[in-house]
């Protein structure tokens, strides 16, 4: 027993009698990589805002009361489809009024076409009449009385023919009018049940059954938008206009148009720019206020992977650097001094290095 107490006493001095030495920890490991030099396309990069191809406004043309709707906003739509029905009672009343209207007319046309018939005839026997007598009085069979009041009969005839033409050019006209009135009185009925104008989906409604409209300016019903195809406005600066037309005209030998450019879109979700398009409109002068020019791009959706109303970044192809050297993006560094890269150099040692992107 005392021998063992002995032994952890030695043991316990000769702990103490150690120094204690700082051992430096081992270098972290680096991760290092070859720059590689290649041909790279240089992109100019703008923020725009998409927009559906058609947006239509659907408004109320005639007056009343909605009497129905019976769509499903925010569903794909095909052309034709009933969005809303107005009561039609007043129009199909007006329909009926002037579709007798017309009948009316016609009536009178057919009389006064009869009436000419009528004064035609009357005037041909007063002019054989007339011709008769006047045979006669040159052989003093009647006397000039008579073949002056048969002359006279032939002037009334005459009148009466000259009446009965302007009368056939009234009925006439009044038939017009009738069918006019008669065809604005069907538009009217045929509007009162409202349809899709095209392909596409509506939004939600911006009335409700019961609702009077149509009074004063055309109401506002709902909106219908095709995106099957997007647009993307931008803006884009001079500079940038004047090295396109330029990269065009060197390139492709085109007109220097900086529409039909194939264009690249991204969403704030996508990584890259995953949506390929191309320029179809710039404006053919720049905003002396701002410098820019408004420029359109066009994009497949039938996926509606593109919302309207989106802000999008844009790019296209400005040029080619040729033998660009190229690091990975995260070997970078930057401070107040500038953008950086840490070389390792024939010692493995590193060394910063000052660097232009």
């Amino acid at each position: 027993m005392k021998r063992s107490i002995g032994l952890a006493l030695l043991a316990l001095a000769a702990a103490c009698a150690q120094k204690n030495e700082f051992q430096a920890p081992p270098p972290p490991p680096v991760t290092v990589a070859l720059p590689e030099t290649r041909d790279v396309t240089e992109y100019a990069v703008f923020t725009g805002t998409t927009e559906p191809h058609k947006t239509v406004a659907i408004r109320a043309r005639v007056r009343g009361y909605v009497a129905e709707i019976p769509y499903q906003a925010g569903t794909m739509l095909e052309e034709g489809t009933v969005l809303f029905r107005i009561a039609d009672d007043e129009f199909q009343a007006k329909v009926r009024s002037a579709e007798a209207d017309v009948e009316a007319a016609r009536s009178d046309l057919g009389a006064a076409q009869a009436a000419i018939e009528s004064a035609e005839a009357n005037l041909a026997l007063a002019e054989t009449a007339v011709t008769k007598l006047e045979r006669a009085y040159e052989s003093q069979a009647v006397s000039e009385i008579l073949v002056l009041e048969t002359k006279a009969k032939r002037d009334v005839a005459k009148s009466e023919l000259d009446k009965a033409k302007a009368q056939l050019q009234v009925a006439e006209a009044n038939v017009g009018v009738a069918r006019a009135q008669l065809e604005s009185a069907r538009l009217d009925l045929e509007w009162t049940t409202v349809r899709a104008p095209m392909k596409g989906i509506a939004s939600m409604w911006q009335v409700f059954e019961g609702d009077f409209v149509g009074g004063g300016l055309p109401t506002l019903l709902t909106k219908m938008i095709n995106d099957d195809k997007i647009y993307c406005w931008f803006n884009v600066p001079e500079r940038w206009i004047l090295e396109i037309s330029e990269s065009i005209r060197a390139s492709e030998g085109r007109k220097g148009r900086a529409s039909d450019v194939p264009v690249e879109l991204a969403l704030v979700t996508d990584e890259g720019f995953p949506h390929r398009g191309i320029g179809d409109y710039a404006d053919p002068t720049l905003d002396p206020d701002t410098g820019t020019a408004r420029v359109r791009a066009i994009f497949d959706n039938k996926e509606r992977r593109i919302p309207g109303g989106a802000f999008a970044r844009v790019r296209f192809a400005v040029g080619v650097r040729k033998n660009a050297l190229l690091v990975p993006e995260q070997a970078l560094g930057s401070d107040q001094s500038g953008d950086f890269l840490l070389l390792v150099n024939s010692s493995n040692v590193l060394e910063r290095h000052a660097v232009e992107l």
